[in-house]
């Protein structure tokens, strides 16, 4: 999965959806998904004071890099009803820090209950500029089924856009199952309020656990003010329906 843009200088506001090189792979903060301190045994099992470096030959490839150390952190923990503890960390090389250099997150599975056991692990893609990544936040998206929300944006000449990404482990690997491209975005560091050309607008997505089926639908709400081709500025309110069809999201009608 390769994404990229090349238009002007881009300013990070949460992260770029590019790699260092241009080299890539790869929400809203989740008010049904609370944060949990990582339990001690599981820090002391992989993780000394929450980070730790590392060598691996599919992580020079991913960098495309040769023999490099790298440095990996905790971003997120969070425990699920199941007990399942979920760690989320930040994978980067040593010194890493260029305007477009993101960051790799990669997320853990550790079952909880008496001794501490890795049950999976896998790359959730490149995040973020800088070597950070954005915001991430774990919600669970069925009755056995959970999903990590992934936010990225940019501000270039005034402009800020932020995109969401939506990512479920399946089996050993991360898959994609929905990509909002400009869900949230404002031109308020470029725009004029006495020629009445100012928009901004934001999305909130809501998960609806009444669905039918192991994978609940999404409602994607966009509300604010938008511009036209024709540079006059409009309200916008829309909701629309997500519905998984076995290997994504799709629009449903």
């Amino acid at each position: 999965m390769v994404r990229l843009r090349t238009i002007g200088l881009w300013l990070s506001l949460s992260g770029v959806f590019v790699a260092c090189n241009d080299a890539p792979v790869a929400p809203v903060a989740a008010k049904d998904s609370v944060a949990s301190p990582i339990p001690a045994p599981i820090v002391e099992a992989a993780f000394k004071n929450g980070s730790r470096e590392i060598t691996a030959p599919a992580l020079d490839s991913i960098f495309e890099r040769q023999g490099e150390s790298y440095h990996e952190e905790i971003v997120l923990t969070d425990t699920l009803s199941s007990g399942k503890v979920i760690v989320v960390t930040s994978i980067v090389p040593q010194g890493y820090g260029c305007h477009a250099c993101g960051a790799l997150l990669k997320g853990y599975e550790w079952s909880n209950t008496g001794k501490p056991e890795l049950n999976k692990e896998y790359y959730l893609g490149l995040h973020g500029s800088f070597g950070s990544p954005g915001p991430v936040s774990i919600r669970p998206i069925g009755k056995d089924a959970f999903a990590y929300f992934i936010e990225d944006g940019f501000t270039n000449m005034g402009i800020t856009v932020v995109d969401r990404t939506i990512m479920m482990p399946v089996n050993n690997k991360a898959a994609e199952l929905l990509y909002l491209d400009e869900s949230d975005m404002t031109n308020e560091g470029d725009c004029d309020s006495a020629a009445n050309n100012c928009y901004s607008y934001k999305t909130v997505i809501k998960i609806d656990s009444t669905t039918v089926g192991p994978v609940y639908d999404l409602l994607v709400h966009k509300k604010g003010t938008n511009l036209l081709p024709e540079k006059s500025v409009v309200s916008i309110d829309s909701l629309l329906r997500y519905r998984f069809d076995g290997k994504r999201y799709r629009l449903y009608p």
